[in-house]
């Protein structure tokens, strides 16, 4: 007890520990930047617009693999591959030959050979690994992407951070009441302003988009801000969707399908489900959809970006 009331930082003076305290809030502030702009390449150029974006890839860039996964469910449902049996999806009747379909929407399609849920399939790891497999690389390879692993770091570092902030403050104020002083509030203050900034670090959705990322889809908003869903046309029905979301839905035949897609343009996943009214009817496509870009396998054979 002795010891935990005389010791250097117990018995500091309060100015001094004022500028240690805010040294190393300073110090710690900077880290928070740095991992935060680590991996984001904004001296590299922005990647040059393909003229056949990869939907999927898109949405994999803007709302990650369960994105990807709805946009595929709602491709394969709109093109006449799978219909809606009550709450569940299965394989139409009427499905054209699978044949014509790339390898992600290969993999997906194969999943319904029995009734499955909309919600069954955003939790399945298999489609989740088969998403990652054909964009993660290649967009960590063009820095369009946060690694998982700088966003681990970016966590521990800001929990720690908090924890340890928190602590030494409480630590001096309450060896300082014991101590007979009382003049506490500019610590407090500090420990306050610091404790809302490390918890809005650590509330906030994870960063996954670098800034030469969000450049990149921004310029391909601008290049296709035309870009409607159309019943006859899936490629174009899927690049809106994976560029603007669900709202492009709003006024078309597939409207009653938004509620499809959990993923926000805020980038944040809602926690709202599929509705039983809003799962009827489906509609066919007479074409594939495949993306052009940077060459992802899963494109079948139009070439894709990859995305992560």
């Amino acid at each position: 007890m002795e010891t935990l009331l005389h010791n250097p930082i117990a018995e500091m003076y309060g100015p001094s520990f004022l500028i240690l305290y805010g040294g190393l809030l300073a110090i710690a502030f900077l880290v928070s930047q740095f991992l935060r702009k680590k991996e984001d390449k904004t001296a590299l150029p922005i990647p040059k617009v393909p003229s056949q974006p990869d939907p999927y890839q898109i949405a994999y860039l803007r709302g990650g693999s369960v994105y990807a996964i709805e946009l595929v469910c709602f491709s394969l449902l709109q093109r006449g591959y799978l219909a809606l049996q009550g709450e569940s999806f299965v394989i139409s009747t009427e499905s054209p030959s699978p044949a014509e379909l790339n390898s992600l929407e290969r993999t997906v399609f194969d999943r319904f050979k029995e009734a499955r849920s909309l919600e069954a399939i955003r939790q399945d790891r298999t489609l989740k690994a088969a998403v990652k497999k054909c964009y993660r690389q290649s967009t960590k390879d063009e820095h369009l992407l946060f690694s998982e692993m700088q966003q681990k770091v970016s966590l521990i570092f800001h929990a720690i951070a908090l924890a340890f902030f928190l602590s030494l403050a409480g630590y001096k104020v309450l060896t300082a009441l014991i101590n007979g002083h009382h003049n506490i509030q500019i610590l407090s203050s500090m420990a306050f302003v610091a404790a809302l900034y490390f918890i809005s670090r650590l509330n906030r959705a994870p960063v996954r988009l670098t800034q030469r990322g969000s450049d990149y889809i921004q310029s391909i908003k601008m290049a296709f801000e035309s870009v409607k869903v159309e019943a006859h046309s899936p490629e174009r029905s899927n690049l809106a969707i994976a560029l603007f979301g669900h709202s492009k839905l709003v006024g078309t035949p597939y409207a009653q399908y938004s509620a499809f897609f959990l993923f926000q343009d805020n980038k944040s996943l809602s926690s709202a489900s599929v509705s039983a009214s809003k799962r009827s009817g489906s509609s066919s496509g007479d074409s594939n959809s495949c993306g052009g870009g940077c060459g992802s396998s899963c494109s079948g054979g139009c070439g894709g970006c990859g995305g992560d």
